[in-house]
């Protein structure tokens, strides 16, 4: 903005014209005593020099109309000296120099002979011949009242053109509410008769010099209801006449758990500030998660006893859980139980309803209410069955019985519901007054020795069928009694079962006897599970295959659970979920055949998820609670009594891995992360259990690319069909299957040992892209070797190297368990699987390259230990799921 722009009409006292110069004449303040004229006002103080000089310039010279170009210009300022001398004046622009109308201002300097100066200046106003002009007045400074603060402008003043014509109504563009906080340039315009607009500005420039006012509360208490939940402290308020929204900062920004001092700051449009402080106290009240049913039991009053579990907050500030019970999801919710949060498990005796939904709300000290768990839906369960008797069965060679313990939710039109069958192994049939079960070779289900009653084989998992029932499946128990006590008969276990399946069938979608339509819609085919036991798990691993070969319409086997299955038949377990279960103290199946079934079925063409499990301290029998006595007896016994754990534990260990199991394969989805050897069992087993458990999982995802099954001579080059390299191990790489004694899987496997020496079995991958990959998995087992002596774990190396050179390497302890051994006499060598997660190699290896790995590496000695021998088998890379 020109200062031009702001210029005063002079008054015309103050200046003559002659010949279009200027001549101005300035007098200088009338009292002078040094030759009549005013002295500067230091003269005669000590240290003002004798010719001190004084000056004063006119306020403004008026140039008049002046061509565009310039003209000449004089000045003769009032001078006047201590001493009478006569000082030299200069001016800038020099006097008669040539000035252009956007020349505004001046400057004149008397200079005395002893060098002291004073100065003046002066305005320089004209007009370009021929235009008109406004000059505004000066900028306005006023203090701020409020978001817009009013002030007073001076009015513009016109110029007509030297030439004549007239300037209309000045108008200009100040905002009606007033002016805001900083510099306003407010536009004075008018119009001139020949049509030019004129214009000029003057400022309005608010200022802001009182700080905003702000408000903290007393204190911020903050509930987090889970970890991820935001921390928000109560408000603080600010407020400013200047500014409607100070900006409120805080420090810190954000409280940690427990009492923090905060300091608030307002900062207002003028960069004011003003602060105070308050406590907040974060407490941390986070929700139990994975709530369950535990266990379920049908009373003989026919009420639905209901164990419920959970994990345990992992809020800090938990002191006790409320249980709450409602008929819908969404409540009304209303208080069963208050619990410590150590206590993890609840049971609500003789349900009320059809259905119930149960929550746990966390609590604080003071009453403060928490996180709420997901509400789980419970159905109250009742017990029914089947008894057909001398039905044709295809693949039995006689006429036998269709007999089956049924457990389902009452509320049956809440479903259709998944069909869970479980099939017993081979166990006597009649039982005696006291004693163990004895055989009796007959076709029918009952005994028929009038001094025996008949054994309840099937009834020995009503204990599952309960559980299962009250979280929404339709279950039975059939009975393979008339099969039991004679040799082998496994062919025929899986001829029952299919048979069942198939009435099953017809009662989800007839009206067929025995049920008369009861099941009618009530039955989700599309997701059965099957769950064996001894002879019963070959029959059930066999069933898929068989179902495959004859399809009922409509019928889908999802998952199959075998428990200490036989392995007579050396099946294939395909084209479904599978999980065997290897009792660690079998004193029956006691060569672990389990583990041959589950090797077999290790291909990359099977899409489906398949789990090995180790349950140690388990024997055969207790996992069926009508098998009263246990097999671990005499000369048979595996395990001595300090290493089993008590039947009550091994069926509630099973209780909580089939649902989990069953919930999997009938999403379908990945198992729990335990299962997956992700992770250690959650808290629930060992509350449920009483003891801890100790699972030692083997496990293959549904997508999964075999690196390397050992399947090749000398191991020289894997699957991939790149080259393994072998280097520093003290044993032979000789066994291929089958080939050692306390080894049980059929797979290929690598026996290495290490005594000191650095050793090493790196598999090439070529330029592998695992980029899309959850996890490197590898089975491992610890040898029944003297070299193991004293160890209860493995540890050493597994690293991945890409092709650039990059290594991420990973301890054996930091992602799974190679645990050494388990209490038996003669302790089998069982493969167990650990996984290397990708995202656990790039943050230990940022930037390693995960679509081009090079070679996978198992590395030795650890540290803490120098010696060692393992089996190492199916090293696989794992998709996400």
């Amino acid at each position: 903005m020109s200062s031009a722009d702001r210029r005063r009409a002079p008054a015309s006292a103050d200046r003559r014209h002659v010949l279009g110069v200027v001549l101005a004449a300035a007098s200088l303040v009338t009292g002078c005593n040094c030759d009549g004229t005013m002295p500067p006002p230091s003269c005669g103080m000590d240290g003002t020099p004798a010719d001190q000089p004084a000056i004063e310039c006119p306020a403004e010279i008026d140039l008049g109309c002046i061509p565009a170009s310039g003209t000449s210009f004089t000045i003769s300022p009032g001078v006047a000296t201590c001493d009478g001398s006569t000082p030299t004046i200069t001016c800038d622009p020099p006097i008669g120099s040539n000035v252009t109308p956007d020349h505004a201002m001046g400057t004149c300097t008397a200079r005395s002979a002893s060098g002291a100066s004073a100065s003046c200046t002066f305005r320089i106003t004209g007009r370009v011949d021929g235009m008109a002009r406004l000059a505004c007045a000066d900028d306005v400074a006023v203090e701020c009242s409020g978001v817009s603060s009013p002030a007073m402008l001076g009015a513009a003043t016109p110029f007509a053109s030297c030439s004549g014509g007239t300037i209309g109504t000045i108008g200009d563009d100040r905002p009606a509410e007033g002016f805001p906080l900083g510099t306003t340039s407010v536009t004075f315009s008018a119009m001139e008769s020949s049509g030019a607009r004129l214009s000029c500005t003057t400022d309005v420039i608010v200022s802001d010099t009182t700080a905003p006012a702000i408000t903290c509360p007393a204190s911020s208490r903050i509930v987090r209801t889970s970890e991820t939940d935001p921390v928000t402290v109560a408000e603080v308020t600010a407020t400013d006449r200047c500014d409607a929204s100070p900006t409120i900062t805080l420090a810190p920004p954000t409280p940690g758990h427990g009492t923090t001092r905060i300091t608030a700051t307002a900062t207002d449009d003028a960069g004011l500030t003003a602060s105070c402080s308050f406590d907040a106290t974060v407490l941390d009240l986070f929700a139990p998660s994975g709530l369950r049913v535990v266990s379920a039991t049908l009373t003989s009053a026919m009420a639905t006893d209901t164990t419920i579990g959970w994990t345990p907050s992992a809020g800090a500030d938990v002191t006790r859980t409320r249980v709450e019970r409602a008929s819908a999801d969404t409540g009304p919710w209303t208080m069963v139980a208050e619990l410590d949060p150590a206590t993890i498990t609840y049971t609500d005796r003789a349900m009320p309803g059809p259905v119930s939904y149960y929550r746990v709300v966390a609590l604080g000290a003071g009453g403060e209410e928490g996180g709420a768990s997901v509400p789980l839906r419970v159905f109250t369960i009742e017990a029914s069955g089947y008894d057909l008797s001398g039905q044709s069965v295809p693949g039995v060679p006689f006429a036998t019985s269709l007999w089956g313990t049924v457990r389902t939710p009452v509320a049956l039109d809440r479903g259709p519901f998944p069909l869970v069958l479980f099939l017993h192994g081979n166990h006597g049939n009649c039982r005696p007054a006291s004693g163990d079960d004895d055989c009796e070779t007959r076709e029918a289900d009952a005994c028929t020795d009038p001094a025996y009653t008949t054994t309840p084989n099937a009834a020995g998992y009503v204990y599952l069928q309960d559980t299962l029932a009250a979280q929404g499946y339709a279950t039975a128990s059939i009975s393979a009694n008339a099969l039991n006590c004679r040799d082998d008969f496994i062919p025929e276990r899986t001829a029952l079962l299919v048979e069942h399946l198939r009435r099953w069938q017809r009662w989800a979608t007839t009206d067929d006897a025995p049920f008369a339509g009861r099941f009618r819609g009530a039955i989700d085919l599309a997701h059965v599970g099957l769950v064996g036991h001894s002879r019963g798990g070959e029959a059930v691993s066999q069933a898929p295959q068989a179902l495959a070969a004859s399809p009922i319409p409509g019928l889908d086997v999802t998952g199959v659970l075998a428990i200490g299955p036989t392995d007579y038949h050396e099946n294939i377990p395909q084209g479904v979920a599978y999980l065997v279960l290897l009792p660690a103290c079998d004193a029956d199946v006691n060569d672990l055949q389990g583990a041959r079934m589950y090797d077999r079925g290790l291909r990359d063409t099977d899409t489906f998820a398949r789990s090995q499990l180790l349950f140690v301290g388990t024997n055969h029998n207790f996992f069926n609670t009508e098998w009263r006595f246990d097999d671990n007896m005499g000369r048979l016994s595996v395990c001595p009594s300090s290493a089993r754990i008590s039947p009550a534990a091994q069926r509630a260990g099973l209780e909580l891995l089939l649902s989990d199991w069953l919930a999997s394969a009938n999403a379908p989805s990945a198992p729990p992360a335990y299962v997956r050897t992700d992770a250690e069992p959650p808290a629930i087993f060992q509350a449920w259990s009483g003891t801890s458990l100790d699972l030692r999982f083997a496990y293959s995802a549904a997508s999964r690319r075999t690196i390397d099954d050992f399947s090749r001579a000398g191991f020289v080059t894997n699957t991939l069909g790149s080259g393994n390299t072998f280097s520093g191990f003290t044993a032979a790489l000789d066994c291929t299957g089958g080939c050692a004694g306390n080894y049980v899987g059929v797979r290929g496997a690598a026996r290495l040992a290490w005594d000191g020496a650095p050793a090493s079995a790196s598999f090439g991958l070529g330029s592998f892209d695992a980029s899309g990959d959850e996890a490197i998995a590898v089975r491992f087992a610890s040898r029944a070797a003297t070299i193991n002596d004293g160890l209860t774990e493995q540890v050493f190396f597994l690293r991945v190297h890409d092709a650039a050179g990059t290594t991420a390497e990973v301890r054996v302890p930091d992602v799974g368990r190679i645990a050494h051994g388990y209490g038996a006499f003669r302790p089998l060598e069982v493969l167990t699987t650990v996984r290397v997660p990708t995202a656990e190699l790039r943050r230990v290896a940022p930037t390693l390259d995960l679509a081009h790995l090079a070679s996978f590496e198992v590395a030795m000695p650890a540290p803490e230990q120098p010696r060692g021998s393992i089996w190492i088998a199916d090293v696989e890379a794992h998709h996400a799921p």
